[in-house]
């Protein structure tokens, strides 16, 4: 999987603003914190956790692949099937 820091950035946000709305519906239901409140998270936030310590121990580059590419470029050899990419481009499948 191909991702990088922005990517997980982004999906991170969107969790924590969703944490964000619950706290304020919360808030707004008259419940107060105390000192000793604790966090239970549930079996789905767990299990986001884990995808995205998973995430962020991947390299954002695979290295073996771009070096690939830079050597067929260097060398002339690199060659773009313009029919497959036209189609691609055509169905949306590009996107």
């Amino acid at each position: 999987m191909i991702s990088n820091s922005n990517h997980i950035h982004s999906i991170t946000n969107v969790y924590m603003n969703s944490i964000d709305k619950s706290v304020v519906k919360n808030d707004a239901a008259g419940e107060t914190s105390n000192a000793g409140d604790e966090i239970l998270l549930s079996s789905e936030s767990q299990e986001f956790s884990s995808y995205l310590n998973k995430l962020r121990d991947m390299p954002e580059v695979r290295t073996g692949i771009v070096d690939n590419y830079r050597d067929l470029i260097n060398n002339n050899k690199y060659r773009i099937n313009t029919d497959e990419l036209s189609e691609k481009i055509l169905n949306g499948s590009l996107l």
